[in-house]
């Protein structure tokens, strides 16, 4: 859209990876099924969606993930692969979380 402030989510696509702009729609839409409309967490819904996998600590094809902890509040761990692309996907999901 040139000339405007807005950006779509056809724009957003082409700015981010695939697969990190996948993520975050994931951790959006997760988010905003758990949210209650007086502001609280449904916590029966959060033990449904909550994933629990343990985290690999052995490399499998040469990536290693490590547990990673977002904020108590929201939706719990994410599991993310240690390479190049970790740090630009944290400060993404961080801005994401404050806004």
């Amino acid at each position: 859209m040139a000339g405007s402030n807005e950006i779509n989510a056809n724009e957003a696509k082409k700015v981010v990876p695939l697969h990190t702009w996948i993520l975050i729609s994931n951790f959006k839409l997760a988010y905003n099924m758990l949210r209650r409309p007086d502001g609280t967490f449904n916590r029966e819904l959060a033990e449904f969606l909550d994933r629990k996998v343990a985290a690999n600590t052995v490399p499998v094809d040469g990536q290693e993930v490590k547990l990673l902890f977002l904020k108590k509040a929201t939706i719990g761990f994410y599991f993310l692969p240690n390479n190049e692309h970790f740090y630009t996907l944290m400060d993404e999901i961080k801005s994401f979380v404050s806004s």
